[in-house]
């Protein structure tokens, strides 16, 4: 397989691996990414133990956690994202998760002036974007994938006995005995993720405000 289709098959998995609960970072290296996407079958476990490993590597985790509190856009929680860092380290998680949601929604609420927890409006919203950025583009694989996630996060009709997939922490539905860091690991890079995507976005609407000079 050349490296256009290696390319190709990693962007159509990132869907899949979203409803593993993970964005992709957007920093990750396409080897890493073929390496993580390109697994038959995977489970749960095995994706949060590959993350888990992954952000243990190099101080990734360090980093992830020092680019977020270092990051303009998220100047208004960067008091509340420093303590999830402290907690973090501490490994006391049933304080980081709760309030990583709180930033991973107020984030989207301010970057994105959406109501994601409207179903009809959230749809819209995604549909957008994937078609803005073209949907067989990497950037519009990835707002699929982050509306895989985000589906999973907002899900309606949420109450016990219910199967659901991954993101219960937000509904009151998982024990939080059983957060461990994979789970703030995967908020911490989903607030990463959004960044990201709203920077290629202001990124690409300077571009077409201010096309380059050809003279």
């Amino acid at each position: 397989m050349g490296p256009a289709m290696i390319a190709g098959a990693v962007l159509l998995r990132l869907d899949k691996l979203a409803q593993h609960g993970w964005i992709i970072p957007m920093h990750m290296s396409l080897p890493e990414l073929q390496q993580l996407v390109l697994q038959d079958s995977p489970t749960n476990q095995w994706v949060d133990d590959w993350f888990v490993e992954y952000y243990r590597q190099n101080g990734r985790s360090d980093n992830l956690i020092k680019g977020l509190i270092s990051s303009g856009r998220l100047a208004f929680w960067t008091p509340l994202i420093e303590q999830c860092g402290r907690a973090f380290e501490s490994k006391d998680y049933g304080i980081c998760v709760p309030s990583l949601w709180l930033v991973l929604d107020g984030v989207i609420a301010k970057l994105w002036h959406t109501k994601l927890r409207n179903k009809k409006e959230r749809h819209k919203f995604f549909q957008r974007k994937i078609h803005e950025s073209n949907p067989k583009s990497a950037l519009g694989h990835m707002w699929n994938s982050v509306q895989v996630f985000i589906d999973q996060a907002f899900q309606d009709n949420v109450r016990p006995g219910r199967k659901y997939k991954r993101n219960l922490e937000m509904h009151g539905l998982s024990d939080p005995t059983t957060w461990g860091e994979a789970h703030c690991l995967r908020l911490l890079q989903s607030i990463s993720t959004v960044v990201s995507l709203q920077s290629a976005m202001d990124r690409s609407r300077t571009e077409k405000t201010n096309p380059p000079s050809t003279g």
